[in-house]
């Protein structure tokens, strides 16, 4: 079982800035990659990429595309005009800050979410098994250090086996979301499964059980926060088993319409 959101392959802009991110994030967690002799291995080339973090929080990565240097800045998730915590956007693009702190309340099985999402999940759940199917909850929140121990656990694998310090972090940031563009961080998203099928492909979308979350969901607030035919906008592939809370009357909205949450807050950054 795959834990963590895939990353739209073939996308090298966002991987380079993201593997530059999840560097700065990671060290700044104190978190440090041997290689297999146990020394540090050595940096990366200053003249591919470089970054710093400014007191308001935005990491400003450059990316070295073609000979020439293109800017890419990664906001702090929820800094647009929207005050509402259930329409913070979460993405390879806007991080979410580093002293967030959900709010969380128990669901079920030791699955926590932000109290402004816990009890309308709890909601869908009971219905969704009152008509006779069987959902299961495989993760909910999950701490940033959770999301870091993954990242770091997947560039060790990579260094081990060879790969330079630079190259095992541009590796992990294809599969692995980056410490802080993860929603489960946020409190705000849970992966649900059919309990018959405990895995996380896109075959979770031929049941029975899934087919009604995907149609019911708006009524309890919730999203299919990845669809298939919105993955260069989200960055994600498609996860049909990925729900973000957002609240009833934005819910209603974007599933209605058929768009993502990007869309809907009007902040699209995938093709800058």
């Amino acid at each position: 079982m795959i834990d963590h959101e895939q990353k739209v392959p073939g996308r090298k802009e966002l991987l380079t800035a993201g593997a530059v991110a999840a560097a700065a994030l990671l060290a700044a967690a104190g978190v440090r990659f041997m290689n297999t002799t146990g020394s540090k291995p050595a940096e990366g080339p200053a003249e591919t990429a470089s970054y710093t973090t400014p007191s308001e929080g935005a990491a400003y990565v450059k990316i070295c595309r073609d000979g020439a240097y293109a800017a890419q800045v990664m906001l702090p998730a929820g800094d647009q005009t929207f005050t509402q915590k259930e329409l913070i956007l979460v993405n390879p693009w806007h991080l979410l800050p580093e002293n967030y702190e959900a709010e969380l309340e128990n669901v079920e099985y030791g699955h926590r979410m932000d109290v402004c999402a816990a009890e309308h999940l709890r909601d869908m759940l009971a219905d969704c098994r009152g008509a006779g199917y069987a959902p299961l909850v495989c993760s909910s929140y999950r701490e940033r250090s959770k999301q870091e121990s993954l990242f770091a656990n997947d560039v060790r694998r990579f260094m081990y086996r060879g790969y330079t310090e630079e190259e095992a972090i541009e590796e992990t940031a294809r599969n692995v979301a980056v410490p802080g563009s993860s929603e489960h961080e946020a409190g705000l998203a849970a992966d649900i499964v059919y309990a018959g099928r405990q895995v996380l492909d896109e075959s979770q979308e031929l049941n029975e059980t899934q087919q009604w979350l995907i149609e019911h969901c708006w009524e309890y607030g919730f999203i299919l926060r990845y669809p298939r035919d919105k993955q260069e906008i989200t960055g994600i592939t498609y996860e049909p088993w990925h729900y973000r809370y957002v609240g009833m009357e934005a819910a209603e909205e974007i599933m209605s319409r058929g768009i993502c949450l990007e869309e809907y807050l009007g902040v699209i950054d995938a093709d800058r």
